[in-house]
């Protein structure tokens, strides 16, 4: 089995703006679909969804976001990150695991790829409470 995994991309920014390419290999990682997750306000989960055939990757577009993804059965790796607009990246999510995800700003917007078609997840769609995983700690926001 796959394990989780962040996919830097790289940011070029001048005087300009700022300007980063994501992924450019989606044929060959076999993605077939793409959708945005909005959430209106700071603090939303969004968890936990998963899928045992289908692969996940999660890239935030606007905003701030908690991202995780979990194992759905009791083995393998999790991995929890932040990913920003100002910091870009994309959180691979291989199938058997669970993700989630919690705005840490208001009007965060996550784009999504996934390499099955939306009839074809639906025979493939598994969902647990936020709180499934490790209650709810994974949400929590710690002090520094």
């Amino acid at each position: 089995m796959s394990k989780p995994q962040i996919i830097e991309l790289k940011l070029h920014a001048d005087d300009r703006g700022m300007v980063y390419g994501a992924l450019t290999d989606l044929h060959q990682r076999g993605v077939k679909r793409t959708y945005v997750v909005r959430n209106w306000s700071k603090g939303m989960i969004r968890a936990w969804h998963g899928h045992k055939n289908a692969e996940t990757y999660m890239h935030v577009i606007k905003g701030a976001a908690k991202l995780a993804a979990v194992p759905m059965e009791a083995s393998g790796e999790r991995l929890v990150t932040v990913l920003t607009e100002h910091t870009p990246g994309i959180l691979y999510v291989p199938a058997g695991y669970y993700n989630g995800a919690m705005s840490l700003e208001d009007d965060t917007r996550i784009l999504v790829y996934s390499t099955l078609l939306l009839e074809d997840v639906k025979n493939d769609d598994y969902r647990a409470p936020h709180n499934y995983y490790d209650g709810n700690t994974i949400w929590e926001i710690k002090s520094r």
